[in-house]
């Protein structure tokens, strides 16, 4: 059985839990870390989800890629090789790695494609943060040392940034999309940790369309913040049903506002219960683009590329919740990047047949085996594979020690008693 064949029995992504014994241990861990020939490689496994998408992704007349980050938090590990730091969801400083991460998602449909993870650390020694770079370049970094290794870095062009990851996943996936069809209409959705006049302008440069969320301290030119500034349009919208960051809100009024904001569109939309007038959120949604927003059609749209990105944290918490994408125990980089590309992969299938699981017999009933009652999920499809998985196993071993149907009952009795057959 392949590692990605026990990452679906075992629902986890420890490669001890993964290993029958200590050899078939090791050869995980050298597919993992480089040390075979035909290992896993995160480069190839990115390339491979692109390829697999892009057939049907460059068909359409516009296709929308989310792209996000998601902490992998290890919070109690010591041992782990280039531990960064990240948010805990109490938003504190804690040990971890980060991954960025691209979806496709569809307008009219739940359908979501994986096509690409960057797992990388902030404690890499080729990591060279905006705060570090600039006291570099200004001469404040004290460590001569450290002063001589980004100089290499940079000379070499071998430093990444969060920045550099982005960019070089932007350009990677747009490009890939539009092979096949260079005129073809590309949006990339954003949520506010890109609100960066250099994210606009690179997007732009690859010949793109963004829809990125604004942090609310920016001000118009006469010094008015922007949730309060005055926009030249101006509309109400009624919804019965509205839906973000999984969350489903009934009877919702959006007040929608749009102007400019420095070279681009800005929109400004407010939520309230139709019933009470209170609002849903506290603060204005402030979304930028280069999308032309000149009246309440293109508004209506721009929001609703925009809550599509909620989409992609349900990718992250399948990934989290039943592949185990936080579980791994391995402690070289190499190893550890390639693992969780390698979790990344292994959901961009369960993904892949969204459409088909209500339709398809056989993924039915792998979903009534994992326990489903009826439901039909990826996370019963998950343990319907595994039984399956595990039938298969005990059949191999049953027939390898040469253990006939007799024997099996016999023993079965022996334990459970003579009902078990009844």
């Amino acid at each position: 059985m392949n590692l990605s064949e026990q990452m679906f029995s075992k629902h986890s992504i420890q490669l001890w839990k993964l290993s029958s014994d200590k050899n078939t241990y090791n050869r995980y861990r050298d597919m993992l870390n480089g040390s075979l020939l035909n290992g896993i490689d995160s480069n190839q496994l990115n390339l491979s989800l692109l390829q697999t998408k892009v057939a049907r992704i460059s068909g359409k007349p516009y296709v929308v890629l989310v792209h996000d980050g998601c902490d992998i938090r290890k919070a109690h590990s010591k041992d782990l090789a280039h531990l960064g730091w990240v948010r805990s969801l109490e938003g504190k400083w804690i040990r971890g790695y980060s991954t960025l991460n691209t979806v496709c998602v569809a307008m009219q449909s739940p359908q979501v494609d994986l096509l690409y993870c960057s797992p990388y650390s902030s404690e890499l020694p080729e990591y060279v943060s905006q705060k570090e770079r600039k006291a570099y370049e200004t001469g404040q970094l004290k460590d001569p040392v450290r002063h001589t290794e980004i100089e290499d870095l940079l000379a070499k062009d071998l430093d990444i940034s969060y920045k550099k990851v982005l960019f070089a996943q932007l350009k990677a996936v747009s490009e890939a999309v539009k092979a096949e069809n260079p005129e073809l209409m590309v949006i990339h959705v954003l949520d506010r940790y890109q609100d960066d006049k250099e994210v606009f302008e690179y997007i732009e440069s690859l010949g793109d369309y963004f829809v990125i969320r604004l942090k609310k301290n920016h001000k118009d030119a006469e010094g008015t913040p922007i949730s309060f500034c005055d926009l030249r349009g101006k509309v109400r919208q009624t919804y019965q049903r509205l839906s973000h960051l999984d969350k489903e809100y009934k009877n919702v009024e959006a007040y929608y506002q749009w102007g400019d904001y420095q070279d681009y569109s800005m929109l400004r939309v407010r939520l309230f219960h139709q019933k009470s007038n209170k609002r849903v959120f506290k603060e204005p949604m402030l979304i930028v683009s280069n999308l032309v927003i000149e009246e309440f059609l293109m508004a209506f749209w721009v929001f609703e590329l925009y809550l599509h990105r909620w989409k992609i944290e349900s990718v992250f918490r399948f990934l989290k919740q039943v592949l185990g994408w936080e579980e791994f125990l391995i402690q070289d980089w190499e190893s550890i990047k390639n693992l969780i590309t390698l979790a990344f992969f292994v959901g961009g299938y369960f993904y892949e047949i969204e459409d088909q699981l209500t339709k398809d017999e056989q993924i039915i009933w792998l979903a009534e085996l994992g326990g489903g009652k009826g439901k039909v999920t990826r996370g019963y499809i998950l343990k319907g594979i595994a039984k399956i998985l595990e039938i298969k196993q005990t059949q191999d071993f049953l027939e390898k020690n040469n253990i006939s149907e007799k024997q099996v009952k016999q023993t079965m009795e022996r334990f459970l008693g003579n009902n078990y057959f009844s």
